[in-house]
């Protein structure tokens, strides 16, 4: 089960995104890590857990992948995959994308917990220390003060262009953390906070483009300019203002972009094994 998935466009030196990792790692596994350790392509195995390594250079710039494998101790037969790719960009800065999965051994189960959904503590720190591109959705609140924000809202929706979701709530009643959520959702979709009561041209320009749900309820709007898009995901969806049904959804609409960006491990020793080219497209 996807668990949680995002595509980042961070500023920072490759390296130093490197180090970032490493001092992750050297949390998670009570070792000593620094980025030229990380940068090795190697397998290292750990007491309930496993880390994984790969390193590319298409066309002259890095790709490289983590896997991370871990038991979970709290929840028995309950597995996690992390994964992280970073790929150096012709145009500058890195691309980073994030996949997290949580595997049952025995399968489905009314009884186990429920699979969370949260920002892994590593792509905060890559938010936090990695620069990233100030037009990264929900990095950054959107306000809903005056007409000319609203406008700026509706912009954002209708743009043919737009490859991330935008979710627009109206709490209501409804206890909701709306920070934590856009936490979560940082990189795939904008998260919009309605009051029950908004100014006239305010509540005008936003139902122009039905983007006001009623209280309680949250409208999430798809990416438009995905590669490959089933004819359902270009309805308007209609949730309850709960953030993991919000989550959940996100994901579901958001995930297929990052999911097609996404270098895995097993994916670069392919391209890098014995008579694969060093210049081939990972």
């Amino acid at each position: 089960m996807l668990a949680y998935a995002t595509l980042l466009h961070l500023k920072a030196r490759f390296p130093d995104l490197l180090a970032i990792v490493a001092e992750w790692l050297s949390a998670r596994t009570n070792q000593s890590w620094n980025a030229r350790r990380v940068l090795d392509a190697a397998v290292w195995k750990y007491p309930l857990l496993e880390v994984r390594t790969a390193l590319a250079h298409p066309q002259d710039r890095a790709v490289w992948s983590l896997q991370l494998n871990t038991r979970d101790t709290r929840v028995p037969g309950r597995d996690w995959r992390f994964e992280l790719a970073l790929r150096e960009l012709k145009r500058g800065g890195v691309q980073a994308t994030v996949a997290v999965r949580a595997s049952d051994v025995r399968g489905p189960s009314r009884s186990a917990p429920l699979v969370p959904f949260s920002q892994p503590a590593l792509v905060g720190a890559l938010l936090e220390r990695g620069d990233p591109d100030p037009e990264t959705p929900g990095l950054v609140p959107l306000p809903l003060n005056r007409e000319a924000d609203a406008q700026v809202v509706a912009a954002r929706i209708t743009d043919p262009r737009r490859a991330h979701a935008v979710v627009v709530l109206c709490r209501g009643e409804t206890a909701l953390d709306v920070s934590a959520l856009r936490t979560t959702v940082t990189g795939l979709a904008d998260v919009v906070d309605l009051r029950p009561v908004l100014a006239f041209e305010i509540a005008t320009t936003l139902k122009t483009v039905n983007a006001w749900p009623p209280p309680g309820r949250a409208t999430v709007f798809p990416p438009r300019a995905a590669m490959v898009r089933p004819p359902e995901l270009e309805r308007r969806q209609v949730f309850g203002a709960e953030a993991r049904t919000l989550i959940s959804a996100v994901l579901r609409l958001s995930a297929p972009r990052v999911l097609a960006e996404h270098v895995t491990v097993e994916r670069l020793q392919q391209a890098s094994g014995p008579g694969a080219s060093d210049g081939g497209d990972v």
